[in-house]
């Protein structure tokens, strides 16, 4: 009896993560990587853009925000080519944890800071996101794309295993929690605070 009611137990189980990964799979926006190539090398938080940029955002968020990721994916990339990459607008990206099983991909995202494919590994790890939900966040995928990114595997490996930004992501959250953050994403626009994904014509209308 206890037998039968184990394998019926891993049975269903079984059916509820194929449906989980049949739900973020048809909301996969699977959006080719985009190589940020303006960006200020060896910031403390990854920024976007010029120095003198004359518009600052800030970015909250989590990797395990669907929201989020469609910003990541569909307007941040219309955000480079039209504001940031030309100068106009300057980009920091702040992550503020969720929930405990977000640090991990922070985490990884950090150690690919560290060998500047920050927003190209961000990416990846956000479309898989939406294609397999949570099920996307384990540190056998982290590595393998570090590998597919052609990242030093080996220095990503050993700054996952340890740690190493974890402090740093937490000093993020503490800066979050000071600035009345309360969800993901928020944008903090020249100082003012806007909750939410826009639309990418709102992201402009702030701009301007």
């Amino acid at each position: 009896m206890k037998r039968n009611y184990i394998i019926l137990l891993g049975l269903v189980i079984g059916i509820l993560i194929s449906l989980l990964a049949f739900f973020y799979s048809s909301k996969s926006t699977s959006k080719s990587v985009i190589e940020y190539s303006v960006y200020i090398k060896g910031a403390v938080d990854p920024t976007l853009g010029k120095e003198d940029a004359k518009t600052i955002i800030i970015e909250y968020f989590d990797f395990t925000c669907p929201h989020c990721a469609h910003f990541h994916l569909e307007k941040l990339p219309k955000l480079y080519k039209n504001y940031i990459e030309n100068g106009k607008v300057k980009f920091i990206s702040k992550s503020f944890l969720l929930r405990p099983q977000s640090l991990y991909p922070a985490l990884a995202s950090r150690c690919a800071y560290e060998q500047n494919k920050y927003w190209e590994y961000s990416h990846k790890l956000f479309d898989e996101f939406l294609r397999s939900g949570p099920f996307a966040y384990n540190r056998a995928n982290f590595i393998r794309i570090a590998y597919e990114l052609k990242l030093d595997t080996l220095e990503f490996i050993k700054c996952f295993d340890s740690q190493k930004y974890k402090d740093i992501i937490l000093r993020n959250v503490e800066e979050g929690l000071k600035d009345s953050i309360r969800a993901t994403p928020t944008f903090i626009i020249n100082g003012q605070k806007i909750e939410g994904d826009l639309p990418y014509e709102e992201f402009v209308k702030f701009i301007k």
